[in-house]
């Protein structure tokens, strides 16, 4: 990560940038697991994926802690800024107790298959919208009716996938008019996907800037990795793709905001306690994040899995606008094609 962060020349700046070089490289995980998938099949006859290779990523004990919940306590440690606190003082007064507000409604009240599918959908459509939206800011393109049909139809597909790895195993010998529930998830997901494809291909065409293109097709590619993956029941592969894109994305956005937020002295309370450390805030930001996911994760308390729920959609919700336009999260942080 720390490669993705390039000191600006200007000696009475420091200022760190994100290179979009950096972000498009994290795209390598597709064609290095790709290959391994590759590689299990032919040469190790399935071995990984039988013997090491969890069939529900839901039963990897640590998953949560490496590929999902740190990221999202990273995003909330930059909040811990007084002028944060009253910039966003009423979505933390007025939002935070409807969000768990619904919570509670949802996923205990609620429960069963319509939590998953609310879950499962904003938990991607947050990490596409992420992940697109920086393939338009690197491509120089406004957002368009093109951008949101990429986004929804991409979002849906994803969906059918994630259903496919967290249902059941019962659900899974489901038939309808004759087909497998799995068949039916991987016929919608490439439905959806082959649609978003499309709506990708329009909005190449209006790029400035190549680069952006290459990270545009990237996440197409990523889609389809997921699809074949999924096909070939390498269910971890089909989340640890996307989730090792989205998290060292944003662990980059957090770590540059930190480093240039906090440059001449720690504003935030965090790093102001921690400032004994002389540790460099890219180093800090997920050393704090993964420390305080620990606990949560590893608690059996059904508290703990409601204060990461809230947490979870919480943090959904402020990504949504806090690096865009002129939000004082977006003025710490700059991406350099």
């Amino acid at each position: 990560m720390v490669q993705g962060l390039q000191a600006a020349a200007l000696e009475k700046h420091n200022v760190f940038y994100i290179q979009g070089k950096w972000l498009l490289a994290l795209y390598a995980v597709v064609p290095i697991l790709a290959l391994i998938v590759i590689m299990d099949i032919w040469l190790f006859d399935v071995e990984l994926k039988a013997q090491y290779l969890p069939d529900h990523p839901a039963r990897w004990a640590y998953w949560a802690l490496i590929f999902n919940l740190p990221h999202i306590i990273g995003s909330w440690v930059t909040f811990a800024d007084k002028e944060y606190l009253q910039h966003y003082r009423r979505q933390f007064s007025h939002v935070l107790p409807i969000v768990f507000l619904l919570v509670l409604i949802v996923h205990e009240i609620l429960g069963g298959m319509f939590a998953f599918v609310v879950f499962g959908f904003y938990t991607m459509y947050h990490v596409l919208s992420q992940q697109f939206g920086i393939s338009m800011l690197l491509m120089g393109v406004r957002p368009s009716s093109n951008y949101e049909w990429w986004r929804w139809t991409s979002s849906v597909g994803a969906m059918f996938l994630y259903v496919i790895i967290f249902t059941g195993e019962a659900t899974h010998q489901y038939e309808f008019g004759g087909i497998k529930f799995n068949d039916w998830c991987l016929l919608l997901a490439s439905i959806f996907l082959i649609i978003s494809s499309l709506f990708a291909a329009k909005l190449a065409k209006q790029a400035k800037h190549q680069i952006g293109v290459v990270y545009l097709w990237a996440n197409v590619i990523m889609l389809f990795a997921c699809l074949g993956a999924a096909k070939l029941e390498y269910f971890a592969f089909v989340v640890i793709i996307p989730r090792i894109v989205h998290d060292l994305t944003a662990f980059t956005m957090y770590a540059a905001h930190d480093q240039n937020r906090n440059k001449d002295q720690p504003v935030n309370y965090i790093y102001r306690f921690l400032s004994f450390t002389k540790l460099p805030y890219y180093i800090l930001c997920p050393l704090v994040a993964i420390c305080i996911a620990y606990p949560l994760t590893t608690s059996p308390s059904h508290i703990a899995d409601i204060i990461v729920l809230t947490l979870t959609y919480f943090h959904y919700y402020f990504e949504a606008f806090i690096w865009k336009g002129q939000a004082p999260h977006r003025q710490s942080i700059s991406i350099i094609r």
